[in-house]
């Protein structure tokens, strides 16, 4: 699960030179959106000083899961965006495996959030674990296919001491396989 905070921040009172603002954890609900721009001083309604301050603005942006940093979700987070676009971003991200959609992130360029989480809800994707490489795959399935189709055992073997397992790993690349930071993944037409 990736979890999505971000500060805060009263934009009058910080152009004014003061950093009025606070933590929250997306998706936020409304109510407590509310309480929290009340506490800094976000309202439509003057204060006792007889000023109003309206507008909000992210000063600081966290973004962290359960997975480890060579797993990292790439976010683009920025100063003025909406609390209700931030709280949809962390809804689509609830029930997501970090490591997989960072694996789909980081095979797909130029990378689109929205297209990732399509192929990953869409299950259109292998993902063959961080312990798995190219050449470990090549091998697995080039020595499934002889098992299926080669009935003399005494033939696979023969075969398997003469199959260039490298150069298979290689030709996976062209049927979009990819080794990633967080495991080998094949991205499905």
């Amino acid at each position: 699960m990736i979890e999505i905070r971000g500060f805060i921040t009263n934009l009058g009172r910080y152009n004014k030179g003061e950093l009025l603002g606070e933590w929250i954890t997306f998706p936020i609900e409304e109510e407590e959106l509310e309480e929290v721009l009340q506490r800094i001083g976000v309202s439509d309604k003057p204060n006792e000083d007889g000023d109003y301050y309206e507008e909000y603005f992210f000063t600081d942006w966290e973004y962290e899961g359960t997975l480890t940093e060579e797993c990292h979700v790439q976010l683009e987070l920025k100063e003025y965006m909406n609390v209700e676009t931030v709280n949809n971003l962390a809804e689509k991200l609830e029930d997501v495996d970090e490591r997989i959609l960072g694996a789909i992130q980081e095979c797909t360029y130029p990378w689109d959030l929205d297209a990732c989480l399509n192929i990953y809800k869409e299950n259109k994707y292998i993902y063959y674990g961080p312990k798995n490489t190219l050449d470990d795959i090549a091998q697995s399935e080039a020595d499934e296919w002889m098992h299926m189709n080669i009935q003399d055992k005494h033939i696979v073997e023969w075969v398997q001491r003469y199959f260039d397992y490298k150069s298979y790993a290689c030709d996976l690349k062209d049927c979009r396989y990819y080794e990633t930071k967080s495991g080998v993944i094949q991205i499905l037409d």
